[in-house]
């Protein structure tokens, strides 16, 4: 479902089934709208895309109460926006970012992202951080993040990059697999208060000790001690790797 330079196109109540086929090279969405200048899409659900779930460029308007699931890219990827409110979806099981609020240079943005769900967000083509997040705002400015529930990300629940007057507060972020609020690089002013993290040391623990041993992550499991400073690992090793390992730590 394409549009482009309209002056407004309206989806409500509909389920867009993309049955996890590839997408032609065009085409960057399930759902592509261009240069339109008032979307409104409510109450929608955008399943099993070859790419993003929703991809808007240059737009206005709303994105509201919709379920955005299993994109093999992002399940919604905003860039250049010009007046955007993304408030109430829920966006789960996507291959390499939740929500992306995107400009090609930095400038202001001013979308806001307010009380959506993201959760099991993955990152299949890999990177330091790029993908793997469950709301991630690249070089626009004046975005807020409010008021959201994260979870379950490969990488951090919300990272700002190059994000200046950026706000998050009052979100919930829960067993990140790193940092679970980032905001990293060329960036003027920043507010970041009132929100909850919850796992985060636990996995950049696990992440640390794999490193360290050098072995791969899913080989070490936290057995008790979630919440607790006192934790007891498990981790699937040689007897010599973890003999050399504790012969180097200090009594």
């Amino acid at each position: 479902m394409t549009a482009t330079d309209t002056a407004s196109v309206s989806l409500f109540d509909l389920v867009i089934e993309g049955g996890d086929l590839p997408l032609g090279d065009a085409v960057k969405g399930l759902v592509d709208l261009r240069g339109v200048a008032q979307v409104a899409i409510d109450s929608c659900r955008i399943v099993g895309s070859g790419k993003s779930g929703l991809y808007l460029e240059r737009c206005a308007g709303r994105v509201e109460r919709t379920a955005i699931s299993r994109a093999a890219d992002y399940g919604l990827y905003s860039v250049q926006a010009t007046g955007l409110s993304i408030t109430g979806n829920t966006v789960a099981d996507c291959a390499n970012g939740g929500i992306l609020v995107h400009r090609w240079e930095a400038g202001e943005d001013g979308t806001i992202v307010a009380g959506n769900r993201v959760s099991r967000i993955a990152a299949r083509s890999g990177g330091t951080g790029q993908y793997g997040n469950g709301i991630n705002v690249f070089r626009a400015d004046t975005v807020v993040v409010s008021g959201n529930v994260v979870s379950d990300c490969a990488f951090s629940a919300i990272r700002a990059n190059s994000a200046s007057t950026i706000q998050i507060s009052g979100n919930s972020c829960m067993r990140s697999g790193e940092t679970a609020i980032y905001a990293e690089f060329a960036f003027q002013g920043a507010v970041i208060d009132g929100n909850i993290v919850d796992g985060a040391a636990n996995e950049a623990l696990r992440q640390w000790l794999a490193e360290t041993l050098q072995i791969a992550p899913s080989r070490v499991t936290l057995l008790r001690g979630q919440t607790s400073r006192r934790k007891q690992w498990q981790v699937q090793a040689s007897r010599a790797v973890i003999e050399a390992w504790l012969s180097q730590l200090p009594l």
